[in-house]
């Protein structure tokens, strides 16, 4: 029916030849449209939130298993002094100051094991060696087996507040 509107439609032909040798195509379309539509809704969706991310006051790192940066948006850069290019890859205990390390390492094993409330405040270090106050919120990330994969940080400097409430 002739509707008026853009279609978007997957065709699959075969070529064919009648006895009198002349070729003719059989085919099928199949209308598209649809998943088209929600294809780009989730991109737009994706587009979004990436862009959320990039403009949040909040730092957000993403780490692999490992505890390795996966990625590492411009509030982070602020917080912490290193740019994404400089975080990205490397092992979280750059910004952990020794004495915290184990503090931390038991934090990253409850993330790893699942546990949804693995927050902390902690004292962390900046690229310029200065030590800051930080609140973490932490969520472990799993796949559809269960087997935690990634975990999302996001980071605030709370060294004024602390400052604050200590005075």
């Amino acid at each position: 029916a002739a509707t008026g509107k853009d279609k978007w439609l997957r065709g699959h032909s075969v070529p064919s030849r009648h006895e009198d040798g002349d070729t003719y195509w059989t085919g099928v379309l199949v209308d598209v449209t649809a998943q088209k539509q929600a294809e780009k809704a989730a991109e737009h969706h994706r587009r979004r939130i990436e862009l959320q991310i990039i403009e949040m006051p909040i730092g957000h790192i993403a780490w692999d298993s490992g505890f390795h940066v996966l990625s590492w948006n411009p509030a982070a850069e602020r917080i912490f002094g290193y740019t994404a290019a400089e975080a990205i890859g490397r092992h979280g205990s750059f910004i952990v100051p020794e004495d915290l390390r184990s503090q931390v390492d038991g934090i990253w094993s409850r993330l790893l094991a699942g546990d949804r409330t693995a927050h902390s405040e902690n004292d962390n270090l900046t690229k310029d060696g200065r030590l800051i106050a930080c609140q973490w919120t932490n969520t472990p990330l799993q796949t559809e087996d269960g087997h935690i994969a990634a975990a999302f940080s996001m980071v605030s400097d709370i060294t004024d507040r602390k400052r604050t409430e200590a005075a």
